[in-house]
């Protein structure tokens, strides 16, 4: 998503993050299901508990099993024995979660057809009716203008890869980064003064966000250390070439360690501490350059990387606000 349509989620985005956010002790326990329950609200309203907690299951267990190893990748000939290790797993959870979606994606074009509505999901999200508005209306309302192009199987495509993608990274980055500044309390204290000096107590407006720039050290710091992706999206080597000595062959499966690229001692001053003002030295990530890779690089970048960031950003903004500034250094 462009910086350009960023605002056009800020009706839905807004409400939905504070409300996350603010603490409430009842949900206190899971609060990965509770912005997943979020995420999926502006996919399907009425989704009932028990599905939702199902339906988050699937998902979690679908990324476990994906990165599981699978001895047949070392070993083909074990597929003539019939074995296949956690590709049958994998192919039942993609059943799971496709026949899940496709309940969204009838019930919601049922209801289209019943109440005579072409388009009007579309402008209700303009006008910010939360009520009626949610992202597979919107597909919908795009395949019937263009059936060739949004077909079911892209719009179920598309709403796996907003819940798989989209929610468990930036819930992930919040969470350590509120551990790292209850353990660092004097980060802290310094993101509460300038969120007083900039903002004030009394209101908390996402386009503050990108005038915070020591709030922005501190999540850059937090994806340094911690990039919610440690191994990048597989790439393949377009030519032989040769890297540090080794000889790369065409057609070579590329796997980028952001994790050891973001704590490589020869590029960064004491890569293990928790120093979000290295930052400001650098004068940014973009002038990290390719020291730092939490999205990628390139075409290939992650191109939910400007919502993430504006995401985190607003949360962690609530989040501060409300924090007692308490120090938790040593304790477990």
């Amino acid at each position: 998503m462009s910086k350009r349509m960023l605002p056009l989620g800020k009706p839905v985005r807004s409400p939905v993050i504070i409300s996350v956010a603010q603490f409430r002790p009842e949900k206190a326990h899971s609060p990965r299901l509770e912005a997943f329950a979020h995420a999926v609200g502006i996919l399907d309203q009425d989704m009932p508990r028990p599905k939702l907690q199902f339906f988050r299951g699937i998902v979690e267990e679908t990324s476990v099993v994906s990165g599981a190893a699978n001895v047949a990748d070392f070993f083909p000939a074990l597929r003539r024995l019939g074995w296949h290790g956690p590709e049958r797993k994998l192919a039942w959870l993609q059943r799971t979660r496709d026949a899940l979606i496709g309940e969204f994606i009838k019930r919601h074009r049922f209801r289209r057809r019943r109440s005579g509505s072409n388009g009007e999901a579309a402008v209700a999200i303009g006008n910010g009716d939360k009520g009626r508005a949610t992202v597979i209306d919107v597909m919908l309302s795009l395949q019937e203008s263009d059936p060739g192009t949004y077909t079911d199987v892209t719009i179920k495509g598309l709403i796996a890869e907003i819940l798989a993608a989209g929610i468990d990274t930036s819930a992930v980055t919040m969470e350590r980064a509120m551990c790292l500044l209850l353990i660092h309390p004097e980060v802290l204290h310094a993101a509460r003064a300038e969120l007083d000096a900039k903002i004030g107590q009394g209101r908390m407006a996402e386009e503050d966000i990108p005038n915070l720039p020591f709030l922005n050290f501190i999540i850059n710091e937090t994806l340094r250390l911690y990039p919610a992706v440690p191994l990048l999206m597989p790439h393949e080597s377009s030519q032989d070439c040769t890297v540090g000595g080794y000889d790369v062959p065409h057609g070579t499966m590329l796997l980028a360690n952001a994790w050891a690229i973001h704590r490589d001692p020869n590029t960064w001053d004491k890569p293990q501490e928790f120093k979000p003002e290295r930052f400001q030295c650098e004068g940014g990530k973009e002038e990290a350059g390719l020291r730092m890779l939490p999205f990628g690089s390139g075409r290939r970048k992650c191109p939910g990387e400007s919502l993430a960031m504006r995401v985190i950003g607003l949360a962690l903004v609530t989040l501060i606000h409300c924090s007692s500034g308490r120090s938790f250094r040593g304790r477990r």
